[in-house]
């Protein structure tokens, strides 16, 4: 061969070796790795109804290859405050072509909604990976399947959102009151949440023993709870009995109704502080100044040990004295002043007066609104610069009928 034949043999290998090598490594790569930018999905029942995201929710991200048949966890991670997840890049030693994204409907951090079976609620949505094997967008979607109908899975996207909602306003209470009192001895843990049709109750539960297949504590959100309101009744009220069950160790009692007589005055307080704190998440002060005066106004409850007795007298020890709502107020004691003193906005007193509420109950260990009293006397009011706003206290637990001692004036 000449000189031109061999020139000719080494052109060609170069010309292969430059077309096959990069071509091969890059479709390696790709068909491996995935980047996701930002997804976001959202639920609702039906074209007409505004879609609601799974925020702050649990998601397992898998790479799925179709033509290997393998199906690979490529991450775990949890949406964010809106319910996107972004900023991945994600690589398996599997090939994959098409992503699914599986959102449960809450974390580790505070809880699931779940069956009585203890299966976790999940739902799922798989994409096709684009050729640059980039997803990046916002999706919205249906789901049913043998745990619900479309709306009901609405119902579990908007119980998810109600339960963020309490969970998180509670830790910024207590932080936001941490300035101005010991909170060292305050931790959240996680209860899940049991919405189950199949669940054989009329009402909504805190199970400290469990519930069905589940054996450890547990809330019962009765399935007849379908909207904002009913669902953040229904949590607010049932976690309030979680938290304080975890901080004393109350058990449990029963009641014929929040209006009754209670024997037992654990039961008028275990039962006082849950009202007390869904009237303080649902209503906020302003719709609660209807029901001030509730508690004198009504014989069943003034001065005796019912539920709604502890409710009012907790209120009024929380309600704040502020600009035009002092006029609607039936005393005038403020536990923001007591621990603060300074202005702020009514929203800013709000969130702190409930973190000093909290963290009152859970420092106590009170049993009886007789001890959360007698806590708060001897720890913030004994000294003599106090004296004034112990009157005020003394005053305001007057008008529920409760002596000076945190004791119901009447036996019932």
């Amino acid at each position: 061969m000449g000189k031109n034949g061999e020139l000719l043999v080494v052109l060609a290998v170069a010309a292969l070796l430059v077309w096959f090598v990069p071509v091969a490594v890059h479709a390696d790569v790709s068909k491996n790795e995935v980047e996701v930018q930002s997804f976001r999905l959202s639920v609702r029942p039906d074209a007409d109804t505004t879609s609601v995201p799974i925020r702050d929710a649990k998601v397992n991200v898998y790479g799925i290859g179709t033509v290997t048949g393998k199906t690979t966890l490529l991450t775990t991670v949890v949406s964010d405050s809106v319910g996107k997840i972004s900023n991945l890049k994600l690589k398996s030693d599997e090939e994959f072509d098409q992503i699914r994204f599986q959102y449960y409907f809450g974390n580790d951090e505070r809880g699931y909604v779940i069956k009585q079976t203890d299966y976790h609620y999940n739902v799922n949505h798989t994409r096709t990976i684009p050729d640059n094997r980039v997803i990046n967008g916002n999706w919205t979607s249906s789901f049913s399947g043998d745990n619900g109908t479309p709306s009901f899975y609405y119902y579990l996207t908007m119980l998810n959102s109600v339960y963020d909602d309490v969970y998180g306003n509670q830790v910024e209470a207590v932080e936001a009151a941490s300035s101005y009192i010991d909170t060292s001895q305050i931790s959240f843990k996680p209860i899940d949440l049991i919405y189950d049709t199949t669940i054989d109750q009329s009402g909504n539960s805190f199970n400290r023993n469990g519930k069905g297949d589940v054996i450890r504590s547990v809330i019962c959100v009765n399935t007849d709870n379908i909207t904002d309101w009913d669902l953040t009744n229904a949590v607010t009220h049932e976690w309030a009995h979680w938290n304080m069950y975890r901080a004393t160790g109350m058990p449990g009692g029963e009641y014929s109704s929040h209006y009754t007589y209670n024997a037992n005055p654990e039961v008028s307080y275990k039962e006082g502080w849950a009202i007390f704190q869904r009237h303080r998440y649902s209503c906020g002060l302003t719709n609660e100044f209807t029901n001030d005066t509730q508690v004198q106004n009504d014989a069943r409850l003034f001065g005796t040990s019912t539920n709604f007795t502890v409710k009012g007298a907790l209120y009024d020890i929380y309600d704040i004295n502020y600009d035009d709502y002092a006029q609607l107020e039936n005393d005038s004691f403020d536990i923001y002043q007591l621990f603060v003193g300074d202005e702020a906005t009514l929203s800013r007193k709000n969130l702190v007066s409930e973190g000093l509420m909290y963290s009152l109950m859970v420092n106590s260990r009170a049993t009886t609104f007789e001890g959360f009293y007698q806590y708060l006397i001897q720890n913030y009011l004994s000294g003599t610069d106090n004296q004034v706003l112990k009157a005020e206290l003394v005053k305001a637990m007057a008008v529920n009928g409760i002596d000076e001692n945190g004791n119901f004036m009447l036996k019932g």
